[in-house]
């Protein structure tokens, strides 16, 4: 019923603080009809490969995708304007490969609450669209698709049932699940899927 990624969609390019790493894989998504390529980035945390992420946009150019997804940590909490601003100036030149979806992280949301500038404009500015807790319909290589983000727990984990029932990532899961597309939700903190079976609650095909 939801795709929701945690790591993976289609192929990866999985980001650490010293290297680049290519992860392939194959993903079926209950009525995807088209098959896409997606490239998803992940924890950037403010690193650059190459002068203006030369080596990264290659990179991601080899992999001809058809979307790419930004699943949140591409700053870190305690970043400068200027770590945004060349974040937002990366985001420019991939969506000029493919359409580019962002979510927030959890070093996005420190940020936040540090003082830190809203971060939307600067996404917005790019051409990438922000994902949030609601069914954003987008159009992938002939597919329609609900896309969504959050950084919520699809668990319990120790909140009371009413709580749980009546929070941000519950409401996503049921709008989307209302929407009776194809769905994929970008995961940032995973945790409850992998260690609380959130996946059979929600019947998700992926994680």
């Amino acid at each position: 019923m939801f795709l929701v990624c945690a790591i993976t969609v289609g192929i990866s390019i999985l980001v650490c603080r010293s290297s680049l790493t290519v992860h392939s894989y194959d993903v079926e998504i209950r009525g995807v009809t088209h098959p896409f390529t997606a490239v998803l980035l992940t924890d950037l945390h403010g690193k650059e490969f190459g002068e203006g992420n030369a080596e990264l946009l290659e990179l991601v150019r080899q992999q001809r995708p058809d979307v790419i997804f930004c699943a949140g940590d591409l700053i870190d909490g305690s970043a400068s304007l200027a770590d945004v601003e060349r974040v937002s100036a990366l985001l420019g030149e991939l969506t000029g490969i493919a359409p580019v979806y962002v979510s927030y992280g959890n070093h996005e949301k420190a940020y936040l609450r540090n003082g830190g500038a809203e971060l939307r404009p600067y996404v917005e500015k790019s051409g990438a669209t922000l994902l949030g807790e609601a069914c954003t319909p987008a159009e992938i290589a002939g597919n329609k698709i609900c896309l969504g983000g959050t950084l919520g727990h699809l668990y319990l984990f120790g909140r009371t049932k009413e709580a749980y029932r009546s929070s941000p990532e519950v409401k996503l899961m049921q709008e989307m699940e209302a929407s009776g597309l194809p769905t994929i939700v970008l995961a940032h903190m995973p945790d409850t899927i992998i260690f609380c079976q959130a996946d059979k609650d929600w019947k998700l095909d992926h994680f």
